[in-house]
């Protein structure tokens, strides 16, 4: 059976569609309302690939949507308006929404879902497939339970670009990635935006994990390391402190606050604080030289 051919929409109505005939004769413009009169039965799914047109024809067909509840499935450019356009449409009839991260026109890996909550989280790829399903279905919870698989291979994709020293490149993944559903990929997130020397989403990223998965030594030195990069001096001292308190050995966390109790003109804390540190570590050379410029002034100290 030969099919009709959507060949773009009125611009001047986005309820009406130019169509051309099966034998490429003449188009005309119908409303998109009667296009459902040539299916039968409940419509399950709507799949457009219409070179840039997807929006306006899936806005077209809202009212069906509404009424049958399909599953929606539309081919976007990365980070166009269109895609912002669909994702505010669909959530606003209760959807949600998920990207298909698999290889395009995979037959293997055909179908890999990823939740999304709104368009700016895309993986970055130049055009890839939004699929749109109904908040609650049976459909959606089994999306759920892929786009965690999904969102653990990109975790590990974050890994491999770490290992490979490519810092920017780990952050776009795992901010694309429901990180803050892993611990590991929230403590890489934070050690990367160190390096990057993006010490606000640094500190951001360590306290949700403290907020999640509890207070521990590793979050603490991110926290204090972070702070003292931001000048917020107290809240490295607290941090310092914390991380010292629990594991004692830890001569880096006795550094970090020699560092910041200095800052806050602290003279004997930051003396005490550097003695601790010599004695777990005296091979260190960077602890010798704060201890040395410690001793040697008053003044506030400098970062280092």
């Amino acid at each position: 059976m030969k099919r009709a051919r959507i060949r773009k929409t009125d611009q001047e109505n986005l309820d009406r569609l130019w169509i051309e005939s099966p034998s490429g004769g003449e188009k005309v413009s119908i409303p998109a309302s009667e296009l459902m009169s040539y299916t039968s039965g409940a419509l399950n799914v709507i799949k457009s690939d219409l070179e840039g047109m997807d929006f306006e024809v899936i806005y077209s067909l809202r009212d069906e949507i509404k009424k049958s509840k399909p599953v929606v499935c539309a081919e976007f450019l990365i980070q166009s308006e269109e895609a912002k356009r669909f994702y505010e449409l669909m959530a606003g009839m209760d959807y949600e929404i998920f990207q298909n991260i698999a290889p395009r026109n995979s037959r293997m890996f055909g179908f890999q879902p990823f939740r999304i909550d709104q368009t700016t989280q895309v993986i970055e790829k130049g055009i890839y497939d939004l699929i749109a399903a109904p908040i609650g279905s049976e459909r959606t919870a089994l999306w759920h339970e892929m786009s965690v698989k999904s969102s653990r291979l990109r975790v590990d994709e974050a890994f491999v670009s770490f290992a490979d020293g490519d810092y920017g490149n780990t952050i776009r993944i795992l901010k694309s990635s429901q990180c803050e559903k892993d611990q590991q990929a929230i403590f890489l997130m934070a050690h990367c935006c160190l390096l990057e020397k993006k010490f606000d989403d640094a500190a951001a990223a360590i306290k949700l994990a403290i907020d999640r998965y509890g207070a521990t030594n590793e979050a603490y030195i991110v926290l204090a390391r972070a702070s003292l990069n931001l000048d917020r001096y107290a809240e490295a001292e607290a941090s310092a402190r914390a991380a010292a308190n629990l594991t004692p050995t830890d001569h880096l966390a006795y550094f970090l606050l020699a560092r910041a109790c200095w800052q806050m003109n602290d003279k004997n804390g930051a003396e005490k604080a550097i003695e601790e540190a010599m004695r777990l570590a005296p091979e260190n050379e960077a602890y010798s030289k704060l201890s040395s410029s410690i001793r040697r002034t008053d003044n506030v100290g400098e970062n280092s």
